[in-house]
């Protein structure tokens, strides 16, 4: 192409008169000499060109090597002439000999500090403070030039790490102790300090295997210890050297003899009042907490601090230090956890037998049984002292002050919960002799703000409430707070009656809400229960986060906090189905599109199928552990219905959920086939006089391990003989309704009656049938269960308390005091003098957590599992 251009351009040059000569037989012009002289010339200008470039390149790069070889040849002149300058020097340090006077002394420090090389100089500093410390015998001080005395200082410190075991340190100590300078130091100079100090101890000491708690150090290992504390005594600013001490322990090197070596020797300092807590408050006000989270190392910060307030006298601290106790704590608790895999996933109601630890047992050697140095050890030490009386009583005094205190209370309780339930519990009980911080925790969730669109602020719980996320700082700001008035909530409510929650507010009972406010927070619960499912299930999932799910903890945390909402949901409603405080309809009428309106389902006249089944979610409820391939997957909307229906089914109105479970067992019924399939029925024959033993008998599961399926019965009568007629469902009715009637009457011993004739499971069942009683409570189940499954009603009314216990899932009970006087009204008036009565009075009762059983005549004596914790206080 450039070719052609090229005669393009030259063509006008070239005789234009269409002589035949000037074209080639194909049509091309034909090139005279001229013409190749020039494209010969341009194929070599370009060569010439790329030859400049590379002659210019290769004298730029050897200006560069020359360059690079003269800084080479420099630095190691340099480095050639110090090294014969530094070996002079060392030679005239040594030939100087042993310095008398304070002159020489100064002489010697500068040469030192020219050449100083820790590895290699380490006897020459240590001969050189031997000499400074001899000095101070004889003469003052004082007279020595401070800077030098910093210089020597500064070469002292720097040779510590390096003191073998057999070396001599015992003269830089001294000569440390001898002109440390009484005055502040800046915190780099601490921190190089600390750290050398901590240094030369490890590589003097080893720590004994397995790791153990050292209460008692040889003499020379207490002596350097002490090193620690002399900054603070010598320093004006002594909250700085304080601060200082505290980050240097925090390295992870150190960790281990914290643990084991340092912080008991800090606790022996605090008890014999060379060092108090007080001063420990006052220089974390500067920010070493934040550093040491920073540092990754707040877990053992956390135990540090605990230890040091488990022997430290609260009482001498003044109020404002005692409030910012719980304001650390609550700092470094959000950065203390165990893993998910290895939390107590125990239940707050579990019945396990497992005694609380007190708070003696932090101090002691052996901690919970956890490995030393571990964040299982860490959390035990701070929970066994976060539940602790006298802080317990502060804790509340500050949350009671201040919203500061607010959040720091609910954060400890929120750590105390994830990480030692039986410690969440002993403080639980703590908080509930307050009456007055319930109201505070409520009005302090309920101010908690987000910043929204152009200025406006709303409330993280509307927030919630609408179904929208929230960020993680605004997690952590409102779940623990609510998560502890949840349970104080739920931990109320289930000791009082009815007529308690209806005289709620009064001075004279337990609950510090009136009937109005409880009406008020019922309505938060319900809608806040419906916008966490929406959380749960986006229907736009591009407007969430897509990080939400992934964090276990994150995950863990959004489980739990809907756990206990829908929890306290379920109790406000069966609060409301006996007293009736909120409006008609309260629970159904949350303007939220739960399921279909039936409208929707119907088609009008002439229509030949409808188009969607009504409630057709209901099919993913039939689910098996392995899904069917080829079934669509559950739509957002779907799997918001299948957990209302899961954990709050009553915001549903009651007639959808008759609905809802016709359209279950029908689905069941198709997929199972038994709808239809009425010759593969199980057939057997009863007596009448024996209807119950035979039943037993022939639908044991080994017989009919399928109860779906039609069932066939031949009866006997009284005499022996069979009774006419041919089963189509009518005999096996009859039959079932009087199976069930036999079942449950009283005198069998199944089941036992109220004093208002509801019927309960009996508890001395395991008597009268002490082989296989379980065996006929499975059986009368599989007997309740068909009957529901066929539609057929039956004449049975069980307790309240029973179906309540029954229809719970575990952890998830909504029992109260009110089920009591269903069960025993006796037990239950005494419970109610018991609240009410003096503390004097409980006490002439010499009452205990013991019972007496009476099983058909043999009288056993049981002993309460909180019987030691209750003469333990």
């Amino acid at each position: 192409k450039a070719a052609d251009c090229l005669v393009g351009l030259l063509f006008p040059i070239i005789d234009m008169t269409h002589n035949i000569f000037l074209y080639d037989f194909n049509g091309s012009v034909r090139r005279n000499r001229l013409q190749d002289a020039i494209f010969k010339d341009m194929g070599q200008k370009e060569e010439f060109m790329r030859r400049l470039e590379d002659e210019r390149n290769e004298r730029h790069l050897l200006t560069k090597k020359k360059a690079a070889a003269t800084k080479i040849q420099a630095v190691y002149r340099s480095y050639r002439i110090r090294k014969r300058f530094h070996a002079f020097l060392r030679e005239n340090f040594d030939g100087s000999g042993h310095a008398t006077t304070f002159e020489q002394l100064k002489a010697q420090i500068g040469r030192l500090s020219f050449f100083f090389r820790p590895n290699i100089d380490l006897n020459r500093t240590v001969m050189l403070c031997a000499d400074a410390v001899s000095l101070s015998q004889h003469h003052d001080t004082m007279a020595f030039d401070h800077l030098k005395c910093k210089k020597m200082l500064t070469l002292a410190i720097n040779i510590l790490p390096y003191i073998s075991r057999d070396g001599n340190y015992v003269p830089v100590l001294r000569c440390i102790q001898v002109y440390l300078p009484n005055e502040s130091s800046s915190s780099s100079w601490l921190r190089n300090y600390y750290h050398s100090i901590i240094t030369l101890f490890i590589n003097q000491f080893d720590l004994s295997q397995p790791l153990r708690i050292e209460e008692w150090l040889p003499p020379r290992a207490d002596t350097i210890l002490r090193f620690l504390i002399l900054p603070a005594n010598r320093s004006t600013n002594r909250h700085l050297a304080i601060e200082m001490l505290l980050v240097t322990l925090m390295e992870r090197p150190f960790e281990k003899y914290v643990v084991c070596v340092i912080t008991p020797f800090i606790c022996q300092l605090i008890h014999k009042g060379e060092l108090n807590l007080s001063e420990i408050i006052h220089s974390l006000r500067e920010g070493a907490i934040s550093t040491i989270i920073d540092m990754k190392q707040a877990p053992l910060f956390t135990h540090l601090l605990a230890m040091i307030v488990s022997v430290s006298p609260l009482e001498s601290l003044p109020l404002n230090e005692k409030l910012l106790l719980p304001g650390y704590f609550a700092d470094l608790v959000e950065h203390v956890s165990r893993p998910v895999t290895e939390q107590r996933r125990r239940s707050l109601n579990s019945d396990s037998d497992t005694d609380d630890e007190n708070v003696e047992s932090a101090i002691s050697t052996n901690v919970g049984g956890a490995p030393l140095a571990t964040i299982g050890y860490y959390v035990e030490t701070a929970t066994a002292v976060l539940t602790d009386c006298a802080l317990r009583k502060w804790f509340v005094v500050s949350a009671i002050s201040s919203e500061g205190g607010v959040r720091a209370l609910s954060s400890l309780c929120y750590f105390l919960r994830q990480n030692a339930p039986e410690a969440f519990l002993t403080l639980l009980c703590s908080l509930l002799a307050y009456k007055e911080f319930m109201p505070r925790l409520w009005q302090y969730i309920v101010s908690l703000n987000i910043r929204a669109g152009f200025g406006a602020t709303r409330s993280l719980i509307s927030v919630l409430e609408q179904g929208e996320y929230i960020s993680d700082s605004d997690q952590n700001a409102l779940i623990p707070p609510l998560s502890l008035f949840i349970a104080l909530l739920s931990n109320i409510l289930r000791t009082i009656d009815d007529d308690d929650l209806t005289n709620g507010g009064q001075s004279s009972t337990i609950l510090p809400f009136t009937l109005a406010q409880i009406a008020s927070i019922a309505t938060h619960f319900r809608d806040l229960t419906l916008g966490l499912i929406d959380v749960a299930y986006p229907v736009n999932v591009s407007a969430f986060p897509t990080n939400v799910t992934e964090s276990p903890d994150k995950r863990s945390k959004w489980a739990d906090l809907f756990k206990n909402v829908a929890s306290i949901t379920k109790v406000l409603y069966e609060r409301d189905s006996r007293l009736h405080f909120m409006s008609n309809g309260f629970w159904s009428s949350h303007n939220r599109q739960v399921v279909m309106n039936t409208s929707l389902w119907r088609t009008g006249k002439g229509r030949r199928r409808t188009r969607e089944r009504p409630f057709q979610f209901v099919r993913l409820l039939l689910r098996e552990n392995e899904d069917n391939a080829n079934e669509e997957p559950p739509t957002a909307a779907e799997l918001r219905n299948i957990s209302i229906l899961q954990s709050i089914p009553f915001v549903i109105p009651f007639m959808h959920r008759v609905q809802m479970f016709t359209e279950l067992i029908n689905q069941d019924r198709r997929q199972s086939g038994t709808d239809s399939d009425v010759h593969d029925a199980y057939h057997f024959v009863v007596h009448r006089s024996t209807l119950y033993e035979d039943a037993f008998w022939n639908l044991s599961p080994s017989k009919v391990p399928d109860m779906r399926r039609p069932i066939r019965v031949q009866m006997v009568n009284w005499v022996g003989l069979d009774e006419a007629g041919i089963d189509g469902g009518g005999i096996f009715r009859e039959f079932l309704a009087e199976l069930a009637q036999t079942a449950l009457d009283p005198s069998r011993g199944f089941f036992a009656t109220t004093h208002d004739h509801l019927l309960y499971p009996n508890p001395l069942a395991q008597f009268l049938y002490p082989s296989n009683f379980q065996d006929h409570f499975y059986f009368i189940g599989r007997i309740i269960a068909k009957l529901i499954y066929e539609g057929q009603l039956a004449e049975t009314r069980f307790a309240d308390f029973f179906l309540a216990q029954w229809l719970g899932s575990s952890g998830d009970s909504v029992l109260d005091l009110e089920y009591v006087k269903s069960y025993d009204p006796l037990v239950y008036n005494n419970l109610k003098f018991l609240k009410c009565c003096p503390r004097e009075e409980v006490d002439a009762l010499e009452l205990d957590f013991s019972v007496i059983i009476d099983n058909l005549g043999a009288t056993e004596f049981l002993e309460g599992r909180f019987e030691e914790e209750w003469k333990r206080s």
